[in-house]
């Protein structure tokens, strides 16, 4: 099946299922589709993935925050807080979309196969 018809078919079914639009498919999501980066809706990928994904950009982002806020202080109190903080909001994040996903009877993406 073509990359564009899947993804079609997952945001009907998200539709059908009550997920509103912005909740389907974000902004960046929809960018990276444009761009030709395949990867799956939020909701539909894997638990970890998404752990990784959410954790890495909230490092990053605190981190940053730190920096440019306080560069007097030092790196390592810096590193050592964004490291625990983008543990747990990965990993809450993910938790939210694992719930969403069953909640919603949605399955992973890479078992996602509709009817043609």
């Amino acid at each position: 099946m073509e990359l564009t018809a899947k993804r079609e078919a997952v945001l009907q079914l998200m539709q059908s299922k009550g997920i509103w639009k912005a909740g389907q498919a974000p902004m960046m999501l929809r960018a990276l589709w444009r761009s030709g980066i395949d990867c799956p809706p939020p909701q539909m990928a894997a638990f970890g993935m998404c752990a990784f994904v959410f954790g890495s950009y909230f490092a990053i982002v605190m981190w940053m925050f730190h920096f440019l806020r306080t560069p007097e202080n030092p790196i390592a109190g810096a590193i050592v807080g964004s490291v625990v903080g983008s543990t747990f909001f990965g990993l809450a994040m993910a938790a939210c979309l694992r719930h969403v996903r069953l909640k919603h009877g949605l399955p992973l993406w890479r078992d996602f196969w509709p009817a043609n």
